[in-house]
């Protein structure tokens, strides 16, 4: 294994990502074709592999709001509909109060 991919997976572990077999293949034949674009490939791969695991990260956390959020919801719409029927009664209340002093 050579330094240059050596170096990439000593920064891919420090950020938390691993390295692939074939993603380390990947590097070594960019390496061996390509030596001056060695660095932006490398770069471009540890990019596309950070944004992945962001939106994996981010796909989960919005999962997880939408189980809160549906949870609350359930609380808010009974909330709501007794507040509905609150206001139901005291309209009648107050009618009744109201049309009470005509009789």
């Amino acid at each position: 294994m050579s330094d240059q991919i050596r170096i990439a997976r000593e920064l891919w572990e420090a950020a938390g990502l691993k390295l692939s077999p074939q993603e380390e293949n990947f590097l070594g034949a960019e390496e061996q074709y390509h030596k001056d674009s060695f660095g932006q490939v490398a770069s471009a791969l540890y990019s596309s592999k950070t944004l992945a695991t962001a939106l994996d990260k981010h796909a989960a956390a919005l999962i997880r709001s939408a189980e809160a959020s549906e949870k609350h919801a359930k609380s808010l719409t009974r909330a709501t509909w007794f507040l509905v029927v609150a206001t139901m009664a005291l309209v009648i209340v107050s009618l009744g109060l109201w049309l009470a002093p005509i009789r």
